[in-house]
């Protein structure tokens, strides 16, 4: 989420392309922020971090998939960005930020292969003797290898009644070397392949190779060299003004609570969007929810619910978190952004129930945006289209 807030807060081409005929922007730096407009090219900064939070997508998917083989639930994992910091031992700040110079340090800090950590220090410290058991995901998956291996009698699936996963997420190189592989997880290979795709996903294997330089890490380190050295330029240039490739959204917005750790938009409008923007959101968690409970070993490219899900997160979510970032917050000098809370989703055990419910949340977000005047109509429409769609599948089930 946190790189998902960080790409919405990158305007896109268009306002780019405004932002330099305004002089705001050099054409070198809408080049720099949104590249050509043309993803399958190059699509700037804003496209790295959609990416690599596309990727991230499939490691929770994958998570989940190894959780299952070993008898567990399907985990929604809805994070409060109030209480991160005091949760988890990897010592940054987790926190909803636009992209900056300082948000680019906590993506590298958290994507960090130990072998580039030089404060690594190897002490022989017994567990029962150690504050925190991990320091850096890195290490924590290390930890989650060699419990794989180690614990006895831990999968309880069968081989041949596992679901398939969305190729949407995958790299091409994956598909080329796997081109059968859909992400099941059935045994200690197939569990520890899949912590393997993480793990080169993130940090990449060994320095100098094809995997390291397309890692979540370096394509950071990237992004800050880039924006480093284009601040340098404007510097020497003699100008006063440091240029960010971003909107100056809000860190850690919030609809409700305000504390240290969080800023309340006041914003009428801007809160009806971010209201519609947290429901999308809980319906896409509740979608995953309701098949993964429902169907666990079935096929997602062919689940009518995981297709809908993934249909929020680009058709709904996406346009909306974009949206916000344009949006007045009511703090001086400061837009707004998606603020993702929600309550964590439960499973509706009754179908009829279940898609009545979705369907009834459909129709309420779309009588909402068809009001709310700055929201696009075409979200509009698709909140009609998955109402309508939601009431046919429960009619059904009568």
């Amino acid at each position: 989420l946190q790189y998902i807030y960080a790409g919405y807060s990158v305007p896109n081409y268009v306002t780019g392309e405004e932002y330099v005929r305004q002089g705001l922007w050099t054409q070198e730096q809408l080049h720099l922020a949104c590249g050509d407009n043309k993803e399958v090219d190059n699509y700037g900064m804003r496209g790295v971090l959609m990416e690599i939070a596309r990727e991230e997508m499939i490691h929770f998917l994958l998570v989940n998939n190894i959780l299952m083989a070993i008898g567990e639930p399907f985990y929604p994992a809805v994070p409060d960005f109030k209480q991160l910091n005091a949760k988890f031992p990897i010592d940054i700040d987790f926190a909803l930020e636009p992209l900056n110079a300082l948000s680019l340090q906590y993506f590298m800090r958290l994507e960090m292969p130990d072998f580039l950590n030089e404060t690594l220090v190897n002490e022989n410290i017994p567990v029962s003797e150690q504050l925190h058991t991990y320091g850096s995901l890195s290490e924590l998956y290390s930890q989650i290898r060699d419990g794989l291996q180690n614990i006895p009698n831990l999968f309880t699936v069968d081989k041949n009644k596992v679901g398939g996963e969305h190729r949407l997420f995958m790299r091409d190189n994956l598909n080329k070397q796997h081109p059968d592989y859909q992400m099941q997880v059935y045994d200690l290979k197939s569990a520890l392949f899949a912590i393997d795709v993480i793990v080169e996903h993130g940090e990449g294997s060994e320095i100098e190779t094809e995997t390291f330089a397309r890692s979540h890490y370096q394509k950071f380190r990237n992004l800050a060299d880039a924006l480093s050295l284009e601040q340098i330029n404007q510097s020497q240039k003699g100008i006063k003004r440091t240029w960010n490739p971003s909107y100056p959204s809000l860190r850690n917005p919030s609809l409700n609570r305000k504390d240290h750790n969080s800023n309340v938009v006041t914003v009428p409008q801007t809160r009806m969007v971010m209201e519609i923007f947290n429901e999308s959101y809980f319906l896409m968690m509740q979608l995953m929810v309701q098949h993964f409970n429902a169907n666990p070993q079935g096929s997602l490219r062919r689940s009518k619910l995981m297709n809908a899900s993934i249909d929020i997160m680009t058709g709904m979510m996406r346009p909306l978190g974009e949206l916000l970032m344009t949006l007045p917050s009511g703090k001086r000098g400061k837009t707004a952004g998606p603020s993702f809370e929600i309550p964590t989703p439960e499973y509706i055990p009754e179908p009829k129930i279940a898609y009545s419910t979705i369907s009834r949340e459909f129709k309420l977000l779309g009588q909402l945006s068809h009001k709310c005047e700055v929201i696009p109509p075409a979200v509009s429409e698709m909140f009609d289209f998955y109402c309508n769609f939601f009431e046919e599948l429960r009619s059904k089930e009568e």
